[in-house]
């Protein structure tokens, strides 16, 4: 089983993450070496070509050439590699997947349809749980976490790459048909134990 943890940054899928590793037997997957990297992306490749393909379009048409490296390793070879190892454990946790990184493909607000065609070459969790996080919450959260004080291009530039990430994982919020697997909105508003408990609940069925 694989289910793949998206939302906004704050939201709170590391620490339900962590909780299912250690209540569940759930296992978060990680790529611990470039030689890893490649390997898995050479075998996720041979088996989803057409996929590979899709990304790769998506990102030469929607990223800035001064990031396409980066966006290159992050937003298509690791979420890759990690579907490919997770195929092989029982229970597998992806966070930082190919819906997550659809968020951050874009260099500007999106539309559904725009979304929907970036999202053709994501591989399909059993389950998407989405995070779901108001402003305020978050600008708390992080700030709690220092994350504005340690964002590379500044205050000003951090907020406005959070507000394009908003605006577009709220697509995944507004229109279901995004995923074409088994979608799960919950509410990060709510205490952490209460968020976990929610995943738990979507969970039960599908632990025995």
């Amino acid at each position: 089983m694989i289910i793949e943890l998206c939302g906004m940054p704050g939201a709170g899928k590391t620490s339900v993450a962590k909780r299912l590793e250690q209540e569940y037997g759930f296992i978060t997957i990680r790529i611990t070496s470039a030689s890893e990297l490649i390997f898995r992306n050479v075998l996720y490749t041979l088996r989803h070509p057409y996929k590979t393909l899709q990304l790769l379009v998506t990102l030469l048409r929607t990223a800035a050439p001064r990031s396409y490296w980066y966006k290159f390793t992050n937003l298509v070879l690791h979420p890759n590699a990690k579907y490919q190892k997770a195929a092989g454990v029982k229970r597998a946790i992806i966070d930082q997947g190919h819906y997550q990184s659809a968020m951050s493909f874009f260099e500007t607000k999106e539309t559904a349809e725009h979304m929907k065609r970036a999202l053709r070459g994501a591989a399909q969790p059993d389950m998407l749980f989405l995070f779901k996080l108001g402003e305020e919450t978050r600008t708390k959260r992080l700030l709690g976490r220092s994350y504005i004080v340690r964002a590379r291009d500044g205050e000003a530039a951090f907020r406005d790459r959070l507000a394009i990430m908003e605006h577009n994982f709220n697509l995944f919020l507004s229109s279901p048909n995004l995923s074409t697997g088994t979608s799960i909105v919950i509410d990060s508003e709510a205490s952490k134990d209460k968020v976990y408990a929610a995943v738990v609940a979507a969970l039960t069925p599908h632990l025995s």
